[in-house]
């Protein structure tokens, strides 16, 4: 019983830890894309 706990426990630290990491670097790439994108769009308008 105990062990099982444990495991649960573990298994939940984990895909916390996981999800915490995917979304932190998810969101840079994502903000460096938007970044151009701005970028690209400035520089079209000033033509």
């Amino acid at each position: 019983m105990e062990i099982g706990v444990f495991v649960g426990a573990s298994i939940l630290l984990v895909a916390l830890i996981y999800a915490t990491l995917n979304a932190r670097y998810r969101n840079r790439r994502k903000d460096k894309l938007t970044d151009q994108m701005i970028r690209d769009r400035s520089s079209h308008d000033e033509k």
